[in-house]
């Protein structure tokens, strides 16, 4: 990440891929693929407790689809220096995904973007959106409720315990007194509409501090009126490119190689397995050829990003269903086997993609390469 974070502004602007990536101890050589290989490493260690930026959402652990997103920007991150130039240097990677159009593997909470973009968010008015404190949302909404009922009720209901403290949990999980003699002070029916209102306001603003900070750091490599006017779904998808996508949406991508077609058998074949897939699965194999687990987003008018993904036929000695697909995510391409049997093809496609999840063993491939029984199937050929 050091190595990142001191690159030079012009360097982050590169409309092209900004530098190359030299894996210690790898045989790799960077035509794309290792490149590709740090930015999902970046995403994958920015999303996890060994750096203070990101924090998962309530929602998120409860949710039943992805379609929330499930992480949120940290609000004590901001209060250190350190944390604050992490927090810049994450919208370093967010500026630079987007001009260099290298997606980002993030699973942000929509309400990240919708901050980055100028939105507001409100506990209330439905035309904002509704901030991602599941936790401290749950108790406001429970006392505002209470308060519906009456002094008496509200009364018995906390005395019968629970949590009345004038406090909310924040996104990193600590309590927050809200106010400077608020420690120790219980809820009643009296402060009830005062500890309401002081509620919503903290929550609706505990991430502001960081989205100033990541704001920064996006203003450090693209304008920010260039970025807010897209809308904050479209600077997701920019930065983030595609989460969900068919099998139909890949059939376009593909070109097809060494004599294949759309209606050769083993083709097919895999296009049957590919629909059998859900979004995960699918993900997994686009990241399996290109190093990427997202679409790219939309192409404008005139531009050309060379995304297509080549199909080949993988020359075997024997039963090709005893063969495992290889794949160069450098060049985009597939070396898929002639396989017979639709199980085959899907047993060993499902083996390639869950078990070749990074780059590793570059340049060292055995003789017989891709028999399952002989080798495992390494992800990178460059």
């Amino acid at each position: 990440m050091k190595c990142v974070a001191q690159s030079s502004r012009k360097t982050l602007q590169a409309t092209s891929r900004p530098f190359k990536v030299v894996f210690a101890e790898e045989q790799g050589l960077d035509a794309g693929g290792l490149f590709r290989e740090l930015f999902s490493s970046l995403a994958n260690e920015l999303q996890s407790a060994r750096l203070p930026l990101l924090v998962r959402t309530s929602q998120a652990e409860n949710r039943a689809s992805d379609s929330e997103g499930g992480w949120a920007l940290s609000p004590t991150c901001a209060s250190s220096d350190r944390g604050r130039r992490l927090l810049r240097f994450f919208g370093n990677l967010i500026g630079s995904a987007i001009c260099c159009k290298e997606p980002l593997n993030l699973d942000l909470s929509p309400c990240v973007w919708w901050q980055l973009c100028g939105g507001r968010l409100s506990c209330r008015e439905r035309d904002h959106r509704v901030p991602p404190n599941g936790t401290a949302l749950a108790k406001v909404g429970s006392i505002s409720q209470m308060l519906e009922y009456g002094k008496e009720t509200f009364d018995e209901v906390v005395g019968m315990g629970g949590d009345f403290s004038f406090s909310v949990q924040s996104l990193d999980g600590t309590p927050s007194p809200l106010g400077a003699t608020a420690d120790g002070l219980t809820i009643c029916f009296d402060n009830a509409k005062t500890f309401v209102a002081r509620a919503e306001r903290f929550i609706e603003e505990e991430q502001m501090g960081a989205v100033r900070c990541v704001l920064q750091g996006i203003e450090d490599v693209v304008p920010r009126a260039a970025f807010q006017c897209l809308g904050w779904s479209l600077l997701e998808e920019s930065a983030c490119g595609k989460k969900h996508f068919t099998a139909s949406d890949l059939k376009p991508l593909i070109d097809y190689r060494s004599g294949l077609s759309e209606s050769s058998p083993s083709i097919e074949i895999l296009w049957q397995v590919l629909e059998g897939f859900d979004k995960p699965m699918l993900g997994k194999f686009l990241r399996f050829v290109t190093g990427r687990s997202r679409l790219l987003p939309q192409n404008r008018p005139g531009e050309s990003l060379n995304t297509n993904i080549s199909i080949r036929q993988l020359s075997v000695s024997g039963n090709p269903d005893n063969y495992l697909p290889r794949a160069a995510t450098c060049s985009f391409s597939l070396e898929w086997p002639a396989y017979n049997v639709f199980e085959a093809a899907k047993t060993k496609l499902e083996y390639a993609i869950l078990n070749c999840d990074e780059i590793d063993g570059d340049g060292g491939y055995a003789q017989g390469y891709g028999q399952m029984e002989e080798s495992d199937n390494d992800e990178e050929d460059e």
